[in-house]
């Protein structure tokens, strides 16, 4: 049998956990964030007014549920991942915050 996900309507906006949120030099409206997820380190640039850099989060937004894990959208495509990540059940509570 072939598992689909579970499509959430309306998505649901969080804030994701960032390593790093630094402003790009020279640029005040883009920064550079750095997160982990599963394992695996994601850098994307995202513009100003989809960051928090005091707490080092960015938007992201819930879009629909897989056998447990989260599809999240981020504002841009990270280098090595593109614009929608699967997070692990088991990183649910330490990587998302509710927005």
């Amino acid at each position: 049998m072939i598992k689909i996900p579970e499509w959430r309507d309306p998505p649901e906006p969080v804030w994701v956990s960032c390593q790093k949120v630094k402003a790009l030099p020279g640029d005040d409206k883009e920064f550079l964030v750095r997160f982990e997820v599963n394992g695996e380190e994601h850098l994307a640039i995202v513009y100003k007014q989809h960051v928090n850099p005091d707490e080092k989060l960015m938007r992201g937004v819930i879009v629909a549920e897989y056998e447990g894990d989260l599809l999240v959208d981020i504002p841009s495509d990270s280098f090595n991942a593109g614009s929608r990540i699967l997070v692990p059940k088991s990183e649910i509570k330490t990587l998302l915050k509710p927005a």
